[in-house]
């Protein structure tokens, strides 16, 4: 008799179970959608981060290498314009070459 009900308690958390996902399908797929959304934007965000940083390293490694005091306009500004990037690394070592 305990067996039986033990299997009919069973059958019946399997059919809540199944019942609840079949009840609120929409709401999964939206959140399971919502997530990997959220990945996707992340990784994509991160990798411009990164393009952002290598171009102003090029840039700066350029400006540093090719100076010369008969162009120093033009260097000025190369340098100007790596200090308003604001990058952590890149703004001060400009800031200190001019």
């Amino acid at each position: 008799m305990d067996e039986d009900l033990a299997i009919i308690a069973k059958n019946t958390r399997k059919e809540e179970i199944k019942n609840f996902f079949i009840k609120h399908k929409k709401k999964i797929y939206f959140l399971m959608g919502l997530i990997l959304l959220t990945i996707f934007s992340t990784f994509f965000y991160l990798d411009i981060v990164k393009k952002q940083k290598t171009e102003i390293a090029n840039k700066f490694i350029k400006a540093s290498i090719n100076y010369n005091l008969k162009e120093e306009a033009y260097y000025s500004k190369e340098f100007k314009e790596i200090i308003n990037s604001h990058d952590s690394t890149y703004a001060p070592l400009a800031l200190f070459f001019l």
